[in-house]
């Protein structure tokens, strides 16, 4: 299954890739009320999850979606947007979740635009090899990117993402890529500590 949400389409043989502008929004001021306090890492997730390394890379955890730093960087920022529920089907995940994305996508296009201020960004759904509703978050440069001295390039630009090429970090600088979009994550109650 792809599917992508964008404001501009570029038609390609398997996926529409859609793009969203840079904007900072008021979605960054809006608090969590779904009447559910935001989960914690003891609560269970599904294999998807899991494999992208929960809860070690979680940035941020609310009622229906965790945010993950993908473990491959293929650009710099690159996130998991991952349904916490065991759904395979988009259409699955329930009302209370599709009303929930709206907070998540805004937060995490707020945090990214501070943190690196990104041209375009892509979600892509994909869920070819990992079956559990996720999306893969690909922040879109024009020009490389740098995070405590490594360079982050991105050879797929303007076009379509390069999912095979990624920026080799150690567990260090991925600690601190946590941390980093951690402190700037506009809701702290979800940003994972």
């Amino acid at each position: 299954m792809y599917f992508v949400f964008s404001t501009s389409r570029i038609g390609l043989k398997f996926a529409t890739f859609i793009a969203v502008r840079s904007v900072r929004n008021s979605y960054g001021q809006v608090a969590i009320d779904m009447g559910k306090s935001p989960t914690t890492h003891a609560e269970a997730s599904n294999d998807t999850i899991r494999k992208f390394g929960y809860p070690a890379t979680c940035i941020a955890d609310y009622s229906s979606w965790t945010v993950l730093l993908r473990p491959q960087q293929i650009t710099l920022g690159a996130l998991i947007l991952a349904c916490r529920k065991s759904a395979t089907k988009f259409s699955a995940i329930g009302q209370e979740a599709f009303n929930e994305l709206n907070l998540v996508t805004g937060h995490i296009e707020s945090a990214l635009a501070d943190a690196f201020a990104y041209d375009k960004l892509n979600y892509l759904m994909l869920m070819m090899v990992d079956p559990h509703v996720h999306f893969h978050v690909v922040p879109r440069y024009s020009d490389s990117r740098s995070f405590r001295g490594l360079s982050f390039a991105d050879p797929g630009w303007p076009a379509t993402p390069q999912l095979g090429a990624s920026t080799e970090m150690d567990d260090a600088h991925r600690s601190a890529l946590i941390s980093h979009l951690r402190e700037l994550w506009p809701d702290r109650e979800v940003a994972t500590q």
